[in-house]
C-alpha cells in the first residue's frame, strides 16, 4: 500500500512538470522554414529588444533595396549616402517572415 501511494505521488509530479514544461515550450518559437534562432552565435542578439529573435535572414536581404520597410538611418560619407541598418530589428521579427517574402516574390521595389 505504500508504495502504491509513492508512485502516486511521483507519478502525479512528473505530470505536473510535464504540463508546466508543455505550457513554457508552448510559448517559444521552433526552428523551421520560418524561423531560425542561433543563441551560439558570437553576434547575438545584433539588436536589442525582440523576444523570439530570427536569425534567419541575419543579413537584410532588403539592404539593397531603396525601400524597404524597417527603419534604416542614412549617413553621408565622402559624399555618398550609405545605409545604416543598426537599430531595425524588422527581418529579425518572427512576424515579418511572410512581408519580407512578398517583398522578395514581387517584381517591384
Amino acid at each position: 500500500m505504500c508504495m502504491n501511494v509513492m508512485y502516486n505521488s511521483i507519478n502525479s509530479e512528473i505530470n505536473s512538470l510535464l504540463i508546466l514544461f508543455y505550457l513554457y515550450k508552448g510559448n517559444l518559437m521552433e526552428n523551421s522554414h520560418r524561423f531560425f534562432e542561433n543563441k551560439k552565435c558570437k553576434y547575438f542578439p545584433c539588436h536589442k529588444g525582440l523576444k523570439d529573435f530570427n536569425c534567419l535572414f541575419c543579413y537584410c536581404p532588403m539592404y539593397s533595396r531603396e525601400k524597404c520597410p524597417g527603419n534604416p538611418k542614412y549617413l553621408v560619407v565622402n559624399g555618398k549616402e550609405i545605409k545604416v541598418c543598426n537599430d531595425c530589428t524588422f527581418p529579425h521579427n518572427p512576424d515579418s517572415y511572410d512581408k519580407i517574402i512578398q517583398i522578395l516574390s514581387s517584381e517591384k521595389e
